[in-house]
């Protein structure tokens, strides 16, 4: 019943927009943020005795009154080889989430193309998953069947730790990613523009749908040498671009029946840590 929520505080609603406007925040961050808005005056008074707390009592009014909630996870995401241990401690992320039943299409707010072209590269990250995110024997006989023209897939981590791993370990090449939309078929074939395509995978990063992933430097061929010294502003490991990407936080919050409808076991989805 809407008329027994409390409506938020000023403050409260200082720090729930400034959640909003970052997509996804790292539990440090979303502290640091408390911090800050906890130190005015008015924040001192009327912000909540926690962050914990804050999280709690802001779930409490967004759900009935806007069906959003603030998500969290506890996952590892191997960043870069030297952190990428697999004894790393988990990180805890924050998202506030639209809980509409099917809300794919709004969550990402793409056209039909786009969207395919996101299905897509999920569903090849998690063929490139360590043992395609699925605990099933059959899976060795697919090992064949998962290759294609984006070559380069990795299978990283070894069977005995499946079955505690949670997430998706598995990663593509910005260029391998680009080069996806030449697998795109029916209507959506030749529909995205390679800049277009660009765009999309900046914004999927930005958004905290795609991660940043362990440079994975292979020998290349020389056509694939060519293309990346042509974009090596963009492509090259210095670049203002990150050359390797993998399944980010946001995913897992917001679209986890999705992700286990086009492939992941639903065993390797984070669990969701709910406040209120």
């Amino acid at each position: 019943n809407m008329s027994n929520i409390a409506p938020l505080t000023h403050p409260q609603q200082i720090f729930l927009q400034r959640i909003l406007a970052s997509h996804v925040l790292t539990n440090a961050a979303t502290q640091m943020i408390w911090d800050e808005v906890e130190a005015t005056p008015e924040g001192r008074q009327n912000l909540g005795p926690n962050l914990k707390k804050t999280l709690s009592i802001i779930n409490q009014s967004l759900k009935p009154g806007f069906n959003m909630e603030i998500r969290s996870i506890s996952l590892s995401l191997k960043e870069d080889e030297e952190s990428g241990s697999s004894g790393k401690t988990p990180t805890i992320y924050h998202t506030i989430v639209n809980c509409e039943p099917d809300h794919t299409n709004s969550a990402l707010t793409k056209t039909p193309h786009d969207l395919a072209f996101i299905r897509l590269i999920l569903e090849r990250l998690i063929e490139s998953c360590s043992d395609h995110g699925c605990d099933s024997e059959e899976d060795e006989d697919q090992e064949e069947q998962t290759t294609s023209s984006a070559g380069k897939r990795h299978r990283r981590g070894n069977s005995s730790h499946r079955k505690a791993m949670i997430g998706c370990d598995g990663s593509m090449s910005r260029m391998d990613l680009i080069n996806l939309r030449t697998e795109l078929s029916g209507p959506h074939k030749d529909k995205l523009s390679i800049s277009q395509v660009e765009n999309i995978i900046e914004n999927l990063e930005s958004e905290g749908w795609l991660f940043p992933a362990p440079s994975r430097r292979e020998p290349e061929s020389p056509d694939a040498r060519q293309v990346r010294r042509k974009n090596s502003n963009r492509n090259s490991d210095g670049g203002s671009g990150t050359t390797w990407l993998q399944i980010g936080p946001r995913t897992y919050m917001e679209l986890p029946d999705f992700l286990s409808e086009i492939g992941l076991n639903k065993s390797r989805l984070p669990q969701l840590i709910l406040y209120g």
